[in-house]
């Protein structure tokens, strides 16, 4: 699946990548106990 920006540009795979990361820690950092779950999905991210 492609990735788009707010623009609804398709984003390179490896910006999508990094704001993938970047919104999921956004989005889990602050809560602990979500951490764990965060990192298995970036760890995921970057196989791909």
């Amino acid at each position: 699946s492609l990735r788009m920006n707010r623009d609804g540009e398709v984003l390179p795979s490896e910006e999508k990548i990094f704001l993938e990361q970047k919104e999921r820690q956004n989005v889990f950092d602050w809560d602990g106990g979500w951490k764990e779950k965060r990192d298995q999905t970036i760890r995921e991210v970057d196989i791909v």
